[in-house]
């Protein structure tokens, strides 16, 4: 019995060294594979200065202070006068205001609520001359304008046109230019633009049919008879005084 358990263990221990010498690698990969790598050392964060790092609070507050500094720049929008053609005629008739400020109300107001007491908006559609002009009123009538006050020279040749040069001492040439001119003028501030009319309650009506009135351009502040075109026309030398009594308005006090 004691042979046979030596025996038995001999035969173990030479087997047990065989598989070893045979599966040494395996056995070794295992062991290893036991073993703890050595983790690689994490990279060192830059050291910052405690007096760099600011709280967020300060940060958020820093940017609202910079947001409220920040004066952004506003374009300041001049109001503009629209004209409307209600009818389908192809002369306005209507006439708004737009680009408000922004404290007033985005919805247009009408021109009547901006004129003075008295006045009458119109669109002025043709120029037959220096002192006489063609409107069109907001509730579709056609008015032939005379400008009250004032007389300038004819722009065709006929015999008005010379008695007014015999009068003046000048040449038909000169006098029919003086005329040209005086179109001219009136044309560049009144043709296809907003007028206000200032109508002669003395004589509404001249000789002629037309509406005598004072003729006003939107960009005048005070609308009072000197500042009437038919007065920049008398102060320009493009007319002559032409007083018919009786009549509102009395062109030698301008």
């Amino acid at each position: 019995m004691k042979r046979f358990l030596v025996f038995f263990i001999i035969v173990v221990l030479l087997g047990g060294g065989i598989f070893l010498v045979i599966k040494r690698p395996q056995v070794k990969n295992f062991f290893l594979s036991l073993e703890e790598k050595p983790t690689e050392p994490e990279e060192a964060l830059p050291l910052v200065a405690k007096s760099e790092v600011e709280p967020a609070s300060k940060v958020v507050k820093t940017e609202q202070r910079k947001a409220v500094e920040k004066k952004i720049p506003v374009a300041k929008v001049e109001p503009v006068m629209k004209e409307i053609d209600t009818d389908g005629d192809g002369i306005p008739d209507t006439f708004v205001m737009e680009g408000e400020p922004r404290s007033i109300p985005a919805t247009p107001k009408r021109i009547p609520e901006r004129i003075p007491e008295g006045l009458i908006v119109a669109y002025c559609y043709a120029v037959c001359d220096g002192d006489t002009i063609e409107v069109k009123l907001r509730n579709g009538t056609k008015e032939k304008i005379r400008l009250v006050g004032i007389d300038t020279y004819e722009t065709t040749e006929g015999r008005r046109l010379q008695r007014q040069a015999d009068r003046a001492e000048v040449s038909i040439e000169e006098a029919k230019k003086l005329g040209l001119e005086a179109t001219k003028y009136v044309m560049e501030r009144c043709l296809e633009k907003t007028v206000f009319l200032d109508i002669d309650d003395e004589s509404p009506v001249g000789y002629y049919g037309r509406t005598l009135a004072l003729v006003y351009l939107p960009s005048t502040k005070n609308k009072i008879p000197q500042n009437s075109l038919n007065a920049k026309l008398l102060q320009q030398g493009y007319a002559d005084i032409l007083y018919i009594p009786p009549s509102e308005f009395d062109p030698h006090d301008w």
